[in-house]
C-alpha cells in the first residue's frame, strides 16, 4: 500500500515543480483551433496544422496580447508560411514601433508578395508590401529590390513599379534600376 501512494505523491510533486510541456499546445484537429501557451508553440502547431491556418489563427491571438512579439511572428509565419503571409505582421509590428528594415525576413516577405499576388489593385497584402517596401523602409526596401529588378518577372516588375508610382509623394531617389525599369 505505501508503494503506490509514494508513487502517486512523487508524480504530484514532479508535476508542481515540472510543468508538462505536453500541455502547453492546445490544438483541436477536428475543432480546428489551436491556442498558443507561449510564443514558440508556434513551430509545434505548424507540425501538426496541414494548412497552416489554424496555427496563424493561433499566432494572430497571440499578438493581440502580446503585441511586443509581433515582429518575431512575422519572422515564425514568414519561415513556416508562404512568405507574403508575414506582411500583414510586419506591417502590424512597424505601426506598433521602429523595425529593423534590413530584417532578411522582411525582404524576402515583400519579394514574395511581388512575385506572388496579382498586381489587381485588390489584394490587401501586396498594397501592405508596396507600402513596407516604398515608404516604411524605403531606403533598405530599393537597394534590396534594386538588385533583383533586372532578373524579375513581368508580374514581380508590375507590383514594384505599381507601388513605386502609388508612393511616389516620398519624392526619394531611387537606385539605378528600378528607374529603368519603371520608366
Amino acid at each position: 500500500m505505501k508503494l503506490p501512494v509514494q508513487l502517486a505523491l512523487t508524480l504530484i510533486a514532479l508535476r508542481l515543480l515540472a510543468p508538462s510541456q505536453a500541455n502547453a499546445l492546445i490544438y483541436d484537429e477536428k475543432k480546428q483551433t489551436a491556442t498558443l501557451e507561449k510564443i514558440d508553440d508556434y513551430n509545434e502547431c505548424q507540425s501538426k496544422d496541414r494548412t497552416g491556418k489554424v496555427c496563424q489563427k493561433a499566432l494572430e491571438a497571440w499578438i493581440d496580447s502580446n503585441p511586443l512579439d509581433t515582429f518575431t511572428a512575422a519572422k515564425m509565419t514568414r519561415a513556416k508560411m508562404n512568405a507574403y503571409n508575414a506582411i500583414p505582421l510586419f506591417k502590424r509590428a512597424f505601426e506598433a514601433g521602429p523595425q529593423d528594415c534590413k530584417d532578411a525576413d522582411l525582404q524576402l516577405a515583400v519579394s514574395a508578395a511581388f512575385e506572388s499576388l496579382l498586381p489587381n489593385g485588390k489584394d490587401a497584402t501586396l498594397a501592405d508590401a508596396q507600402q513596407l517596401a516604398f515608404e516604411t523602409c524605403h531606403e533598405s526596401m530599393t537597394q534590396d529590390l534594386d538588385k533583383k529588378i533586372a532578373k524579375a518577372d513581368a508580374r514581380f516588375k508590375q507590383n514594384v513599379c505599381d507601388g513605386i508610382a502609388k508612393f511616389k509623394q516620398t519624392k526619394r531617389a531611387l537606385p539605378p534600376q528600378l528607374t529603368k525599369a519603371c520608366r
